[in-house]
């Protein structure tokens, strides 16, 4: 089951070989799709527990992370920025893995943030806090740009639950068969 990283959003894809089942598949014109939705499910149910367990790893493991979301995971769920790419079948594979966007995307695949100017968000316009000199009161400060360092918490997770998801997949295709063939 090769993981792999292809740098366009699509971060991880997992691939699954069905060969060898077409023995089976040849004695039962419905195992494939009973076969084929089982796996799916297996994956999907897997691929989704590895993403929250990404999300928290994001939150908990990256300073910029924190700052944005705090404690709190539920704006990387809400705006889609860490997703399960939808698991498809395709020939003897299935394929799926997990999508970053924004800022998790920069988390996991690393790159720069450009130089920018913060604004206050209170009422009058107001940005508030401690300089090097005292309190220091604002409309704005420019932000000169950083860099952030690869963190591959995606690739990590997928590489810390293959075996979890192997035995999902290895317990769908059992179920599978049973349905079809028996005990």
């Amino acid at each position: 089951m090769p993981i792999q990283a292809d740098g366009t959003g699509r971060v991880i894809d997992l691939q699954l070989d069905l060969r060898g089942a077409d023995e089976l598949i040849a004695k039962n014109r419905r195992f494939p799709s009973i076969l084929r939705r089982g796996v799916v499910n297996s994956l999907r149910r897997t691929v989704r527990r590895t993403a929250t367990e990404v999300k928290r790893d994001i939150r908990s493991g990256c300073g910029i992370a924190r700052t944005i979301w705090g404690k709190n995971a539920s704006g990387l769920t809400k705006q889609g920025l860490v997703s399960i790419i939808r698991p498809r079948a395709s020939g003897d594979s299935i394929e799926t893995g997990l999508s970053f966007r924004g800022i998790p995307k920069l988390i996991e695949e690393g790159g720069r943030i450009k130089a920018h100017r913060i604004k206050g968000k209170t009422a009058r316009g107001f940005l508030a806090f401690e300089g090097r000199n005292g309190f220091v009161l604002t409309k704005s400060v420019q932000h000169p740009g950083s860099m952030v360092r690869a963190h591959g918490f995606g690739g990590s997770a997928l590489r810390r639950n293959e075996r979890m998801i192997a035995e999902d997949v290895n317990a769908a295709i059992r179920k599978a068969v049973e349905e079809t063939y028996g005990q």
